[in-house]
């Protein structure tokens, strides 16, 4: 039997949440919106209509806060339900999982976008432990797909002598740069074409030699 949950409790860790969530929508509005303006706790509070007081009660420092709406944002890219993915090779799997990123993806340019801008403009810069705490957030939250790699490996449609991490990681970033391309550059037709080859192109390398050959 579950204890009784008391619900004024239940309605304060509501507000918190929603407090959260309205700084990580202002923080990725005030890098989108304004990309050539430097971002501050101030341009934070403006946009999520709170004071810089109510700012710091949820994030110790605009670091942190541009870490977990960057994590948010990745979250919020999402990867396929496990369900539909039942019944395949662990490549098909990590390929449909690749893909699922990709639509997803364009599908919410803004989060892209974002990510972007954080990658090149925030993290480098980001204070040790906010890094080490926002890779570790990362690491878990695309666990999933590093095992479907593994699950190839495993059940011998993925080439045994490819590094997992090294492989995942390259993947992962060459299928978000290249959906970043096209939503910088939405007019541009050929890149969709890229995107199609660039999945087949990983079908072909990440399969066993033997499996890659064209059949005589």
């Amino acid at each position: 039997m579950k204890p009784a949950t008391d619900p004024l409790t239940d309605r304060w860790h509501a507000i918190r949440s929603r407090q959260r969530e309205l700084i990580t929508d202002a923080v990725i509005a005030a890098v989108t919106g304004h990309p050539q303006e430097t971002v501050t706790v101030s341009t934070v509070a403006l946009i999520a209509r709170i004071s810089r007081k109510t700012f710091y009660k949820y994030f110790r420092s605009l670091d942190e806060a541009m870490a977990f709406a960057a994590e948010t944002a990745l979250r919020g890219i999402g990867l396929p339900a496990p369900e539909t993915l039942a019944g395949q090779t662990g490549r098909e799997r990590f390929l449909a999982t690749i893909e699922g990123m990709m639509l997803s993806g364009l599908a919410q340019p803004e989060l892209l976008r974002f990510l972007s801008h954080f990658d090149f403009a925030f993290r480098g810069n980001l204070a040790p432990e906010v890094e080490r705490s926002f890779s570790l957030s990362v690491e878990k939250l695309y666990q999933g797909v590093g095992e479907t790699f593994l699950e190839g490996q495993r059940d011998g449609s993925i080439r045994a002598d490819l590094d997992p991490v090294l492989t995942v990681a390259t993947a992962g970033n060459a299928a978000l740069g290249l959906v970043q391309r096209i939503v910088s550059f939405p007019l541009d037709a050929e890149l969709e074409a890229i995107a199609r080859l660039e999945l087949e192109a990983w079908g072909n390398l990440l399969a066993p030699v033997e499996a890659a050959l064209p059949s005589r």
